[in-house]
């Protein structure tokens, strides 16, 4: 029997957020039953563990709504040339996927574009101000959220989001930090871009439009 060896676990951190490929080997049972797959910022992802390597177990801290969940595998089920979805039991949405590297890969970049397909796709750019900029703004936010940059102060990670014409609303459920990110010029864009890490914060945070300066008026002669 051939073992995929490039079998990965693409999961994203219910800490931080930060998306994470955690690699999935058969060989990491031969010392022991249990294997834990840890995040960069110290914190569990998942467990995956096995008493006759045949059958496993994996259980997932849900970055979707924040419980436990316990998935059972065969060994051809996840060391397989097909990709595996993980599903959230409670939300039934995707939170993660098994499977050979590239099709892991392909799959979590997939859903991270659907949400602006989803936009586009339902005629959304008429509702816009201006949709090349917001649709771009959106894909920075999903880029900075994959890194674990997109927080609140009090530790959330799952910021809320309400899409408006002209910006961007973000809200945080647990503490009800506020802050706005307009995206309706090319300058709101390239000062978005300028940052690497975006925090909510009591006082909330704005980006403010780089308007420029008006020049001064030639006053007449007498």
């Amino acid at each position: 029997m051939i073992i995929n060896t490039g079998t990965i676990l693409g999961l994203r951190c219910s800490k931080c957020g930060k998306l994470s490929f955690h690699v999935v080997s058969l060989f990491a049972f031969s010392g022991s039953g249990t294997i834990r797959l840890n995040c960069d910022c110290g914190a569990i992802s998942a467990i995956i563990s096995t008493t006759n390597k045949k059958k496993f177990s994996l259980q997932v801290d849900c970055s979707m709504c924040e419980t436990n969940h316990i998935y059972y595998y065969t060994l051809k089920e996840i060391w397989s040339p097909e990709i595996l979805p993980l599903i959230c039991l409670e939300t039934g949405l995707e939170i993660g996927f098994i499977g050979p590297k590239a099709k892991v890969k392909e799959a979590w970049y997939n859903q991270e574009k659907a949400i602006i397909d989803l936009v586009e796709d339902a005629g959304f750019s008429d509702f816009f101000d201006n949709p090349d900029v917001m649709y771009q703004v959106l894909e920075y936010l999903n880029t900075i959220s994959e890194k674990g940059q997109l927080e609140c102060r009090c530790g959330n990670t799952n910021i809320d989001l309400e899409i408006l014409p002209d910006r961007l609303e973000l809200g945080c459920g647990d503490c009800g930090a506020r802050g706005v990110i307009f995206a309706e010029t090319k300058a709101d864009l390239l000062a978005l871009k300028q940052l690497n890490k975006i925090q909510l914060s009591d006082q909330g945070f704005i980006l403010k439009k780089m308007d420029k300066p008006k020049k001064p008026r030639k006053q007449s002669k007498k």
